[in-house]
């Protein structure tokens, strides 16, 4: 919920004040809520914080999509995201491994360890972030005038086909990553590092379907080549 509804806020926010101090913003928040997970006193107070740490992580997730349409446009913008699949393709392979490894040596700490030294990398990197979106294209007005522009996006027909399209891909894709560690360590009984890589083994499948798209005469075909095999693989 804190990913998915974190994008709708940190988005419109992005084209309002560009992207750079949103960014900043965010992994700001990423770090402040990774230490509240790691002093969280229950469950429920661990979730609390985990919303926020979900809403920060959308700033990346989003803003690095907008500053992609900022800078390319047509042929070159599908070259790029699909370039940036490769590179959202390697923090699933890398990070279920590295997990698996560390959990050997430590405890659900430690991973939150690692992930507070990563945002402030981060924090930290994004300093040195140029700003791509011009005061001249940022959109007027009050933040929450942005969420208007949303009404005639959510009629277009052809378009909500393929949000459509995404929602239910990233939504078998989520549902995975939910339920295969009870798959795979409850039911064949791997342990965490075994199931990091059989993890890794999938996500390199997403590496090489990205590299494989702009291979393809068109977008269209593409697209209905990847709705078959999501289908047929399910």
């Amino acid at each position: 919920l804190g990913l998915a509804g974190g994008q709708l806020l940190i988005g419109p926010a992005s084209d309002k004040y560009g992207r750079k101090g949103p960014l900043l913003l965010s992994m700001a928040l990423f770090i402040v809520s990774t230490v509240a997970c790691l002093f969280s006193w229950n469950i429920e107070s661990f979730v609390f914080f985990r919303v926020f740490q979900g809403i920060a992580g959308a700033g990346g997730v989003v803003i690095s999509k907008s500053v992609a349409a900022d800078l390319y446009q047509g042929k070159e913008l599908n070259d790029f995201f699909s370039l940036l699949m490769v590179i959202n393709g390697l923090a699933p392979i890398i990070a279920p491994i590295v997990g698996g490894f560390v959990m050997k040596y430590t405890d659900w700490e430690g991973i939150f360890l690692i992930l507070l030294l990563v945002g402030i990398v981060l924090f930290a990197v994004s300093f040195r972030f140029r700003e791509s979106l011009p005061a001249e294209r940022r959109i007027p007005g009050s933040v929450f005038n942005s969420f208007g522009k949303f009404v005639p996006i959510l009629g277009n027909g052809r378009f909500m086909h393929y949000v459509f399209i995404q929602t239910f891909s990233m939504g078998v894709f989520f549902t995975y990553i939910a339920s295969s560690p009870f798959l795979i360590q409850d039911h064949f009984h791997l342990d965490a590092f075994a199931y990091s890589l059989c993890f890794a083994v999938n996500a390199s499948g997403m590496i090489v379907g990205s590299r494989i798209t702009p291979g393809f005469s068109s977008v269209f075909s593409a697209l209905k080549t990847g709705v078959f095999g999501l289908g047929l693989s399910s």
